[in-house]
């Protein structure tokens, strides 16, 4: 099999513009091309837009390059997040092509008036069942798009893009199991139990991490179910967060 001798750059970020290039098939169109993930935040789901990708069949020795131009994708592939919003990707299997998904790598873009883009954050993915899972940072930086690129099981990567509508705050209430939320103002001034329990009942947990400015030792997981408050002469002064 010959392979692909103008390979892409392997970050995220490489605006690699190049025609559509086709390895031991005879065209393009004769090839089947990867499916978008879906991707998920704040309840909705959209498809991403596949950008540039290298892949092999699952019969053979054929493959095919594909650099695609980096652009924003458009409305229909535009999700809401906030800063630790968890953003979760399901990649789909193209039955005839050996793309399952061995790791991935994230990263925040922003795209100008001029469709100009930069790279403003990196963001770390991980395997959680049968998707992957990012948590956006505290510092968005007007991120716009969010870009990841995946390597798959059997050689060759795949991107994908989803458009971003960012918000500098993240949303402080807590969605809890049974669909009722726990907003901050209705917790603030409670005592602690008085407020766990309150967040109990609707199906979320709470956790105290700053306790009169000084900041408590917490884990490092993330939960979409647990909110974090900040505690000043034992009552609920503020909540810091939902994660």
């Amino acid at each position: 099999m010959v392979r692909d001798v103008r390979r892409r750059m392997p970050t995220a970020l490489g605006l690699a513009l190049a025609a559509t290039l086709v390895v031991g098939v005879a065209a393009a169109d004769a090839f089947p091309s990867p499916l978008p993930a879906r991707v998920t935040a704040e309840g909705l789901t959209v498809a991403s837009a596949v950008g540039s990708y290298c892949v092999t069949a699952e019969q053979g020795d054929a493959g095919l390059c594909a650099d695609k131009i980096l652009a924003r994708p458009g409305r229909r592939h535009r999700l809401s997040v906030a800063p630790r919003t968890v953003v979760s990707f399901v990649f789909r299997d193209q039955p005839k092509l050996r793309d399952d998904v061995r790791a991935a790598s994230g990263a925040l873009l922003r795209f100008d008036e001029g469709e100009r883009v930069e790279g403003v954050g990196r963001v770390e993915l991980r395997r959680s069942g049968d998707s992957w899972r990012a948590t956006m940072p505290k510092q968005l930086h007007r991120a716009n798009a969010l870009i990841v690129q995946t390597g798959l099981e059997g050689g060759g990567d795949i991107s994908h893009l989803v458009s971003l509508k960012s918000s500098r705050r993240q949303p402080l209430r807590c969605p809890g199991v049974f669909g009722v939320p726990v907003r901050a103002g209705e917790i603030r001034g409670m005592t602690v139990p008085d407020a766990a329990a309150f967040a109990e009942r609707r199906g979320c947990t709470l956790r105290v991490v700053r306790i009169d400015g000084v900041d408590q030792v917490i884990t490092e997981d993330f939960s979409l179910d647990r909110v974090n408050v900040i505690v000043r002469d034992d009552r609920v002064a503020g909540v810091d967060g939902i994660y």
